[in-house]
């Protein structure tokens, strides 16, 4: 249900999350929260959105885990709420301290945003792992005790006027009996000579007119060994980047390159944004494990259900970061 947010049910991000630093200690927490981010209240997680991003309707879901007697919960899941620039909503908070070494974990995807605005990063606050930043918009975890407090930022931009650059692709699990766990972001380049100044830098002057550029992040906590991905371009499908993934896993592939396509079709991908589609194959998932839309829609998974990151300190093995550099963009 979609509704306006009151306070206490905002906190006011005056100084912003991208500026934060990992979260320090703060005092006790108010009654009814006014949060800078800076320091982060213990007791308390906040869902914002950065001061960057247009105001309008948000959607989330959340799962709070280990829960404690006497929470407060001034949002439930889910939830559409109408936000301005640098606002949260409180899904957890607490008048009375967490019992010594007890930690209570917020798992938040973000659901919906405005007409015309998409979802471009997550900067995950907390003590527990320190300030990091996040490409996928689905499972974004923080943690809180009474010494520490915990964020989830999310941050925005307007849909690309996909006509003069870039079309922005987010990767989620395909749908299967065994699910992978990756996910990711990509941005398909059209005209790299028009790219703002971002991590699709190294895409500059590689793509061309019979040429789809492709600057892809994914996160592989599940240790998948992937092989290779194909652009689907008005039902026309380009394979890419096979054979050059390492042989075994990686936790973060990097990915810059091109993909053959005629001037044709990527003139009609200039007016037709959705008509593009991209996937990702592993050995564990042979007809694809990940992929997204030009539409703005990864990979399908059940309605409610929630897709956990691994945390940084969770085991896995495997390579660090992976950079694979393919076709035009090598």
């Amino acid at each position: 249900m979609r509704r306006l947010a009151f306070a206490p049910l905002l906190l006011l991000a005056a100084a912003g999350c991208r500026d934060a630093t990992t979260p320090q200690a703060a005092g006790s927490p108010p009654a009814h929260p006014s949060l800078t981010v800076v320091p982060l209240w213990p007791d308390t997680i906040g869902i914002c959105i950065s001061p960057g991003s247009p105001s309008g309707d948000y959607g989330f879901q959340w799962q709070i885990i280990n829960g404690q007697p006497d929470d407060i919960h001034d949002a439930t899941s889910p939830d559409i709420i109408t936000l301005g620039p640098g606002t949260c909503i409180v899904p957890w908070r607490r008048l009375a301290p967490l019992p010594a070494g007890v930690v209570v974990t917020l798992v938040v995807d973000e659901i919906s945003t405005p007409p015309n605005v998409v979802f471009d990063s997550a900067e995950l606050q907390d003590d527990f792992v320190g300030d990091r930043t996040s490409f996928t918009s689905i499972g974004d975890t923080v943690r809180a005790d009474t010494i520490f407090g915990g964020a989830v930022t999310f941050y925005h931009q307007l849909a690309p006027n996909f006509q003069k650059n870039s079309l922005l692709v987010p990767l989620g699990p395909l749908p299967g009996p065994d699910p992978s766990q990756a996910t990711g972001r990509a941005t398909l380049v059209v005209k790299p000579g028009q790219l703002p100044p971002g991590p699709c830098d190294a895409l500059r002057g590689t793509a061309h007119a019979s040429a789809v550029g492709i600057c892809a992040n994914i996160h592989n906590p599940g240790g998948e060994t992937f092989t290779g991905g194909t652009l689907t371009v008005m039902g026309q499908t380009f394979p890419f980047a096979t054979g050059l993934f390492p042989p075994g896993p990686c936790r973060t592939y990097v990915l810059h390159g091109a993909a053959g396509v005629p001037a044709g079709l990527v003139t009609q991908l200039t007016l037709h944004a959705a008509g593009a589609s991209l996937v990702f194959t592993s050995v564990e998932h042979p007809a694809g494990a990940i992929g997204g839309s030009g539409g703005g829609s990864g990979g399908a998974s059940p309605a409610g259900a929630v897709i956990h990151n691994a945390d940084a300190s969770s085991p896995s093995s495997g390579r660090g970061e992976c950079v694979i550099r393919f076709g035009a963009g090598r």
